[in-house]
């Protein structure tokens, strides 16, 4: 099952519908913004981050990163009412949960060496997972993410970086259904609702293992950190 899955997910995506680059200074997608506020009021200085599939090791580093800078900086992201959306994609909403609570619990045994459960709640509390069902992922595409191109899955850098990944523990997990891997990953930081809840900055890179700035974006939506 799961070998079938990994090989569905290397069949090519449509950019069909992928929205124009998000300007700075201007806010999402009210579509998105709905979606999103479903499930929180955003108020808050908000990070809104697009995975690669589920299953890929650089999504799991991601969130290892992202875990140490919020346990680390508990204090200065409870006060600002900081949150992360988590948008991953797959056929189901129970597979993109699975998959974060699996990742997240990866990342709380690495960088929590006394196992606190209340400071792992602390930071856990900062995530919201909005599954963004595959195929059609409207949410990524409204915020212009589409798909990569061949050097930006399969050249030197992302396939050895995949590999030394290995040695750290973090490496590829099953596959989940509907999840593909040639989607493009990154993430969008906007300003709390006191200061008009605009794009403040977007990273969006081209190749699949390359990792966003974390603490400059949190720093342009006005975190000392």
């Amino acid at each position: 099952m799961f070998i079938v899955s990994d090989i569905l997910s290397l069949l090519p995506a449509s950019n069909a519908g992928v929205r124009p680059q998000l300007e700075i200074g201007r806010t999402i997608p009210p579509e998105v913004q709905e979606y999103l506020q479903e499930n929180t009021q955003i108020s808050g200085p908000t990070m809104i981050y697009i995975p690669r599939h589920c299953g890929c090791p650089f999504p799991e580093r991601d969130l290892h990163h992202l875990y140490a800078i919020l346990s680390h900086n508990l204090s200065a992201f409870e006060s600002s009412r900081a949150q992360i959306f988590v948008l991953p994609h797959a056929r189901t909403s129970k597979a993109c949960q699975d998959w974060f609570d699996l990742v997240f619990a990866a990342a709380a045994a690495k960088n929590d060496s006394e196992l606190d459960s209340s400071r792992q709640q602390r930071v856990k509390d900062f995530f919201h997972v909005v599954p963004d069902p595959a195929p059609r992922r409207t949410l990524a595409k409204a915020l212009s993410f589409g798909t990569l191109d061949f050097s930006g899955l399969f050249s030197r850098k992302p396939l050895s970086d995949a590999w030394n990944l290995r040695k750290t523990g973090i490496k590829n997990r099953d596959t989940a259904a509907g999840s593909n891997r040639w989607l493009e990953h990154g993430a969008i930081w906007i300003s709390s609702e006191d200061e008009g809840s605009v794009v403040k900055w977007v990273e969006k890179p081209a190749y699949a293992n390359t990792e966003c700035d974390w603490m400059k974006g949190w720093k342009q939506v006005g975190l000392q950190i």
